[in-house]
């Protein structure tokens, strides 16, 4: 394992050489490249609007059934999720429903500083709010069925880590608060707001929000990976996680998504210039700013037995979406080397 993975990085300066005219069949044969000699696991698209550079699937979806992963297997999001509630954020926001500038007084009053909370700042975790993943019975609450209530319970008994707006503290409670406000301001489930007003007018039929009692077909099985070693990951339920890291989907899916989203069809410029931007502590709304000159939009997303990472690269236009049904530490170093090779044919442009 150790000199598989030693030749791969042998091979990284090469694979860059390869790829001598930009998105190109050589750029495609240098990421099929990487992705082989990594031994990546998952789904993998990098395309733009009107063509696909490569698309391909790896690994099993059940490892048990050796039942391989495919361009139609569905697996979580994790907070990849974030961008998706954001987007439904500004849904509301363009029909006049609430402004992003509104402090969160006005729809969740019984946090006790909601006041002192604008809507924006819970977008681009400014707001302060402590990350849930970090509260002391976060393995406890986890496994157990929540409703949004709940979680806005559990939030409500812990303290503000600095004042509003001062400092940047990436915070799941953050999302897991803005779903409550597409709850409460729509009137409908969240999961309901999503499905009529993105999913089902892009044609994602094979995207939603996870349900405890939901058969969902060609769902992957979770693995970890650890010295090695793969175990089945560790279960918890994912209600608890509404908002932030709730979401389900497949890559044709999130391709569609990609498409509506920088088409305008979602949301409108004015608004994507709201998502697609580097406030003063690098975040957007749903996504992050990519370091470096190249202008790009970013995630991670990590959840026990998912890892994944989306990317959307501004002139040329390009989208970049990995998801990987395993916890290993190797995805990003995987997704390090891709990112890397697509911005050295973007600064060559």
């Amino acid at each position: 394992m150790k000199i598989k993975y030693l030749v791969f990085y042998l091979l990284f300066p090469a694979l860059i050489l390869s790829a001598s005219s930009k998105y190109s069949g050589k750029l495609s044969n240098s990421l099929e490249s990487v992705l082989s000699a990594s031994g990546y696991k998952g789904v993998f698209l990098f395309a733009n609007k009107d063509s696909v550079v490569l698309k391909t699937a790896r690994g099993f979806s059940n490892l048990g059934y050796s039942i391989p992963n495919s361009i139609n297997t569905v697996f979580n999001l994790a907070s990849l999720t974030k961008h998706f509630t954001a987007a439904a954020i500004l849904i509301l926001e363009e029909r006049g429903l609430l402004s992003v500038t509104d402090t969160i007084y006005k729809y969740v009053p019984e946090l006790h500083f909601s006041r002192l909370i604008t809507i924006h700042e819970l977008l681009t975790h400014t707001s302060g709010i402590p990350n849930y993943n970090n509260f002391d019975d976060y393995s406890q609450f986890s496994k157990q069925v929540l409703r949004i209530v709940d979680v806005i319970a559990l939030i409500n008994e812990h303290e503000l880590e600095f004042s509003p707006g001062t400092d940047f503290n990436y915070s799941n409670s953050n999302y897991a608060i803005l779903a409550s406000i597409i709850e409460r301001v729509s009137g409908i489930r969240y999961a309901d707001f999503l499905r009529i007003n993105i999913f089902e007018k892009l044609g994602m039929c094979r995207t939603g929000n996870y349900s405890r009692k939901q058969i969902i077909s060609d769902r992957a099985e979770t693995y970890e990976i650890k010295e090695d070693e793969i175990k089945k990951a560790e279960w918890f339920d994912y209600s608890f996680k509404l908002g932030s890291a709730s979401l389900f989907s497949n890559i044709d899916d999130l391709y569609k998504w990609y498409k509506g989203l920088t088409g305008y069809k979602i949301i409108s410029d004015s608004s994507l210039h709201k998502m697609f931007n580097k406030y003063e502590h690098g975040y957007g709304y749903g996504l992050g700013r990519g370091a470096g000159e190249v202008e790009f939009y970013e995630h991670d997303g990590i959840s026990p037995g998912v890892s994944c990472y989306i990317a959307y690269f501004k002139e040329p236009d390009y989208f970049l979406i990995m998801i990987s049904n395993y916890s290993d530490q190797r995805f990003f170093k995987i997704r390090d080397i891709i990112r890397n090779i697509i911005i050295s044919l973007e600064m060559e442009s």
